[in-house]
């Protein structure tokens, strides 16, 4: 990211004249030596000509002042740049290696232009310490000298001849380019040194973390479609050359102490290679690994550790020797929907600890080549082709078993082998050998075993069987883990459920079934319980169950009808024992089902209606204690006279209003009030209504 940032940041900067060369078209000569402390940049149609025995240091900015563009040392060129050293008078170009700390890379110098041709020369050069850009831009490196340098193209048309490369390497660009821009590199009779002599001096701060037993742990050449590489020398490298197989080619050069050779990746089964008059020797890994189309003529290939060749897709191999490898060619499909063409012809393959060749998925014609070197052939012979078989292991209910199964075959010569596999992935079966005499040995029919744990099945693979479905007697086994009652103290005449959760520990899914709860060996309800996976868990409550005081046994049965297969049906019960407190009497629990929130609610609603009620009873009586006794009958009330009558009337009496018929007054003899009597009908009694004494009225 950081590099890439940088990238950007010169784009952006080129357009702003950092210090500018010269006035347009013109030519900027350095004949002395330059030191570069900031961005230098040289605009689209100047040159810059740096002449022989000049030396440019990239030195960071030790003033503390920023530059005008930017305080990083770089020489940025849009227009053409010249190097002109000779053998006498090399041209130096040098980072501080101060650049390399906090984990950055001295971007130092840029190359930059449209897809144009002839941009620069750089000649008779040594470059040191520092990264190179190239982008949409033409031109050479001759007779130069790298170390510890990257040499990034991106759509560029470059040429590298008689370059030597001391732990550096040449990588994919970073700078941005379009599609019509020529793309190639071609590397000619160049030497790439990864390995660690004394004689070269420390490594800069992000490559000694890369150096690894004396290799460096880089690819040398790295890099897309139609690269040249041509008459090269690369040893001490984790790997020579990566390339895209679409149009690159490889030829007479020389692959040592390396891990892996040359390692072409193809995208497509049509995309051709061409390796010709090359040495691969002492690699650890691969020598020579093709994906796609790849030819393969004159070559050299000894010494390592795995394969010689590997060919995934077409290959046509000719008048190569392959020697002293585990396996000498290895030849396998690119893609299942494309049959490769295989040919190979007046080829040696000999020294190999296993077989000369191995081809996958089909057969291969090896007359006219050679096994030996006329005393050393092969460990195990000539030829094997293999095919992939595919097995599907399904349980008694057809189930893909999860998980791997251990295979062990045994085949129609005796010979025996094994591996692990994941159910319905594919299996590589010999299917025919070809020992060093030449003599061919059929290896089917296979006798098969297929194992899972404890459980296995022997079967049949007969010839030309190429996809086999194996049942194992694999069985569920549901275990109920768990079992209690939903509450943890339980009283009498409570509603309560009872949970039981279940596990299924065998080796294959459980189908569904069901779970009886039973208490004191009476059923009290019945559930079912859902399919389970292997180690899975299902928790099942019953229905709700009065509970009776006293001592109880729970019970849970699974399966308990055994109408599921299962692998031990001894561990299918379950019981543990429980208390309930007080009695079974109903009271108000039994009247309401059992006491819950809402039946004490109402209960204690209904205690405090009934308080109140008592308080204002007794408030009533009180105030009535409080008036005293009930007075006596009043006496002595009569009717009213008539107006004409004269007698005078008793100092208690009043007369009242005329207007209503029998209307009188009566004096309390309590509080001494007296009280209006207005009345068509004669009452009993009245209410005085000062002191509301009752005053009963005498006939």
């Amino acid at each position: 990211m950081k590099r890439l940032a940088a990238a950007a940041t010169v784009l952006l900067l080129l357009s702003i004249p950092g210090q500018p060369a010269s006035a347009d078209g013109a030519t900027l000569v350095w004949d002395s030596d330059r030191v570069i402390s900031s961005i230098f940049s040289v605009e689209e149609n100047d040159t810059l000509l740096i002449g022989p025995g000049v030396n440019i240091s990239f030195e960071p900015d030790y003033s503390g002042q920023p530059g005008e563009n930017d305080t990083r040392p770089i020489l940025a060129v849009l227009g053409r740049l010249v190097v002109n050293g000779t053998r006498e008078e090399r041209v130096g170009l040098s980072a501080n290696e101060s650049l390399w700390w906090g984990g950055n890379e001295p971007d130092c110098l840029y190359i930059f232009s449209g897809g144009l041709a002839d941009r620069f020369s750089v000649r008779n050069a040594s470059l040191s310490d520092m990264v190179i850009n190239i982008g949409g831009a033409g031109g050479v490196f001759q007779d130069c000298v790298f170390e510890r340098c990257d040499l990034k193209v991106a759509s560029s048309a470059v040429s590298v001849v008689n370059c030597t490369f001391i732990f550096s390497v040449i990588g994919p660009g970073e700078l941005p380019g379009e599609a019509g821009w020529p793309s190639a590199v071609t590397v000619l009779n160049c030497r790439f040194d990864g390995r660690d002599p004394a004689s070269h001096p420390p490594l800069p701060y992000n490559y000694s973390a890369n150096r690894t037993n004396a290799i460096y742990d880089r690819t040398a050449i790295l890099l897309g479609q139609a690269v040249s590489v041509r008459d090269c020398l690369i040893s001490g490298y984790v790997s020579g050359i990566m390339a895209d197989t679409n149009g690159s080619s490889v030829q007479n050069c020389t692959f040592q102490d390396c891990g892996f050779g040359i390692f072409l990746q193809g995208w497509d089964q049509k995309d051709t290679a061409y390796i010709r008059g090359c040495t691969v020797l002492d690699c650890y890994g691969y020598g020579i690994t093709a994906y796609g189309r790849a030819n393969l003529s004159d070559s050299v290939v000894g010494n390592c550790g795995l394969l010689g060749v590997y060919a995934a897709g077409e290959l046509l191999m000719a008048n190569c020797t392959v020697f002293n490898c585990t396996t000498g060619v290895r030849l396998t499909f690119f893609d299942h929907e494309f049959v490769p063409r295989w040919l190979l012809t007046g080829n040696r393959i000999f020294g190999c600890d296993g077989y000369a060749v191995s081809a996958e998925g089909q057969d291969i014609d090896l007359g006219g080549n050679r096994f030996d070197n006329g005393t050393v052939t092969n460990g195990e012979g000539r030829l094997q082709v293999s095919r992939n078989v595919r097995l599907r292991v399904v349980d008694t209910l057809g189930s893909t078993v999860p998980g791997s199964c251990d295979l062990a075959w045994t085949d129609a010569t005796g010979a025996r082998g094994g591996q692990s596999f994941p159910s319905g992935s594919s299996v590589n079966l010999p299917e025919y050998t070809i020992d060093n005499d030449g003599a061919r040995a059929d290896r089917f029919p296979y006798s098969l075993q297929v194992r899972l744990g404890p459980v296995e099945n022997r079967t049949v693979l007969a010839a030309g069987q190429y996809e086999l479905t194996v049942v194992l007697p694999i069985l569920p086994d549901l275990v109920p883990v768990h079992l209690a009652t939903d509450f943890d103290s339980v009283s009498a005449l409570q509603q309560i459920r009872f949970l039981v959760r279940v596990e299924n520990t065998g080796l294959v899914i459980a189908g569904d079934t069901t779970v009886v709860f039973l208490v004191d060996g009476k059923e009290v309800d019945r559930q079912p319980v859902p399919r389970l996976a292997v180690r899975g868990r299902a928790s099942v409550y019953s229905a709700p169950w009065r509970a009776t005081a006293g001592r109880h046994t729970l019970e849970a049965r699974v399966d308990s009808s055994g109408a599921l297969r299962e692998s031990n049906d001894t561990n299918n019960n379950l019981s543990v024992q429980f208390n309930v407190s007080g009695s079974d009497s109903p009271g108000f629990s039994g009247l309401y089902g059992g006491w819950n929130p809402a039946f004490i609610s109402l209960v204690t609603v209904m205690i405090i209606i009934y308080v109140l009620l008592v308080l204002s009873v007794r408030h009533r009586r009180r105030r009535r204690m409080e008036r005293g006794p009930e007075p006596a009958p009043a006496r002595g009330l009569e009717p009213f006279p008539a107006k004409n009558l004269e007698p005078a009337l008793p100092k208690h009496l009043e007369p009242a209003p005329a207007t209503i018929p029998g209307a009188t007054r009566i004096k309390c003899p309590k509080c001494g009030k007296v009280n209006e009597v207005a009345s068509p009908v004669r009452p009993l009694e009245v209410e005085c209504e000062l002191c509301r004494s009752r005053l009963k009225l005498v006939k």
